[in-house]
């Protein structure tokens, strides 16, 4: 597989889960949005929350990409139980459609996917600016 010919740019909308260490950390479902300003990503993530009467979780993600690895700081904005930041750090996929690798806070830590959003018009426009193909 032929690597692409410019870093892609991951602005966009994602979808994802994560999974860690249970029961302290259950798994769940994100939805995210970045905008991708040359290497330095900013955006954030919302995800649900059985926890409390808010049922969702809401942050803001700071971060960076450079030569495919991603790194960004999840913090949540306190309006519920959590008010505290999660590292992740992940490789993006050949064709920019996919990010996956590992998170961590505190003791706990685990593992991480998101996906593209927007259907395979999106994910043919990334593939054809790559010259590599959907995995």
């Amino acid at each position: 597989m032929a690597a692409p010919s410019a870093q892609a740019d991951l602005s966009g909308d994602w979808t994802g889960t994560y999974s860690g260490d249970p029961p302290n950390v259950p798994g769940n479902s994100f939805e995210a949005w970045i905008v991708d300003s040359g290497g330095v990503l900013t955006g954030g993530i919302v995800e649900p929350d059985e926890e409390t009467d808010i049922g969702i979780l809401r942050a803001d993600i700071r971060g960076t990409v450079a030569g495919g690895e991603v790194r960004f700081l999840k913090l949540y904005d306190g309006a519920s139980h959590a008010a505290h930041g999660v590292d992740y750090r992940g490789r993006v996929s050949d064709n920019g459609c996919a990010i996956a690798g590992e998170w961590t806070f505190a003791a706990h830590s685990g593992i991480f996917e998101m996906r593209r959003r927007g259907g395979q018009a999106v994910v043919r426009e990334i593939e054809e600016k790559a010259e590599v193909p959907v995995e």
